[in-house]
């Protein structure tokens, strides 16, 4: 696509997006429709050839839109919020655009050290020390799973270069985390070889805080019958007061 095509593509494609999300309110939150029913819909084989950008578009106002479960209707209220306020589309759109990957400073200087400044705001809003550093990852469930990995190295397993299976000289390693926990930290038990049966479910309180009386119970338990505390998941539910 030469660049004067992209530019036209691309304010076509804006358009449509400032239209949709104007008119947001007008779709159905949850469009009402049965598994298998939208696939049929779509070519059998893949085209030899590309589509001209009119087919495309059309393709995606006929079967995209009035297809998708609306996330930033003001009436959606399932699983978490929608990332796609519009200040973050035209994000995406310059990110995509300039097509960065950030897993060195050589790759990609600028994307490397901005991360470095966007974690020192948030390091700083939530009021925490310098010494806390961190990055940014894509899902809960990465850092969850990133988390859990660093834990089980500093707690001297060695489990990145030795492995865990068959280790005589490895007791169990227990993770504890709130009864109200995501359910990543389970998913990254089973992926670090930690395993589901060591995570140990704490109980709340009324506030669905941590009870630290039963997270002190479970912890000496396991120490008594040789289990190895590696990690504590210190987060809990939060109720919304509603509004008078």
């Amino acid at each position: 696509m030469d660049p004067e095509s992209f530019r036209a593509a691309g304010h076509r494609i804006v358009d449509i997006l400032a239209d949709y999300l104007g008119s947001i309110e007008e779709f159905v939150v949850l469009p009402q429709l049965e598994p298998g029913s939208i696939a049929p819909e779509f070519a059998a084989v893949a085209p030899e050839e590309p589509e001209a950008i009119e087919a495309i578009l059309a393709d995606y106002r006929a079967l995209i839109e009035p297809n998708a479960n609306h996330w930033s209707h003001p009436g959606f209220m399932a699983w978490f919020p929608s990332a796609n306020a519009a200040p973050g589309v035209l994000g995406e759109f310059l990110t995509a655009g300039i097509g960065q990957n950030t897993f060195l400073w050589q790759t990609s200087p600028v994307g490397t050290e901005l991360e470095i400044v966007v974690v020192g705001w948030l390091r700083e809003a939530l009021g925490l020390p310098e010494v806390f550093d961190g990055f940014l990852t894509d899902t809960a469930s990465t850092s969850s799973l990133i988390a859990l990995g660093a834990a089980r190295e500093a707690a001297g397993l060695d489990a990145s270069a030795r492995g865990l299976a068959a280790r005589s000289d490895v007791a169990a390693p227990r993770v504890y985390a709130s009864v109200q926990a995501h359910s990543s930290i389970d998913k990254a038990a089973m992926t670090l070889g930690i395993g589901r049966a060591n995570v140990v479910h704490i109980p709340v309180d009324e506030s669905f805080r941590m009870r630290a009386d039963a997270l002190t119970a479970a912890i000496e338990h396991d120490r008594s019958v040789g289990h190895r505390p590696i990690a504590i998941v210190a987060a809990r539910a939060l109720r919304v007061p509603r509004s008078r």
